[in-house]
């Protein structure tokens, strides 16, 4: 029996050596550095440029740069476009609360906090631009 101990004694010695507990806190540390890292947000650029949607009180507005890979809104590039459509899913969206501050044609801003409420079924095309909320908007 006291042969069994010592064996269990030095095996824990082993694997609890301070090198052992050095590396352990290392890695506990790096897993929290990660699991606390944050995601930055995406950024919209956009530029209202008209009254109009399915309500009273939505406004279009085209996205600058728009990423189907970034923006949930905005629809594949891969489908085909008629030649004549201008604002389309793959470039604007019809914010259905814009702040009053904001509803001049022409006024840039940035947002980038939103729920994308997909396309309104009023509209016969699956072009149409998606109808969002937005809860951040500044005027830049």
């Amino acid at each position: 029996m006291e042969i069994l101990c010592r064996l269990c004694n030095d095996a824990r010695k082993l694997f609890v050596s301070q090198d052992m507990r050095t590396l352990t806190f290392l890695l506990l540390l790096i897993t929290l550095g990660q699991s606390c890292k944050k995601d930055n947000p995406v950024i919209v650029n956009a530029t209202v440029t008209k009254e109009g949607g399915a309500a009273a009180g939505y406004y279009l507005v085209e996205i600058e740069q728009p990423d189907d890979r970034h923006h949930n809104f905005i629809c594949d590039a891969s489908n085909p476009l008629p030649a004549a459509s201008q604002y389309n899913c793959r470039n604007a969206i019809f914010i259905t609360n814009l702040p009053s501050s904001a509803r001049v044609p022409g006024t840039r801003i940035r947002f980038s906090k939103y729920r994308n409420l997909g396309r309104n079924p009023i509209w016969s095309s699956t072009l149409v631009p998606s109808d969002v909320e937005v809860y951040d908007v500044e005027i830049r």
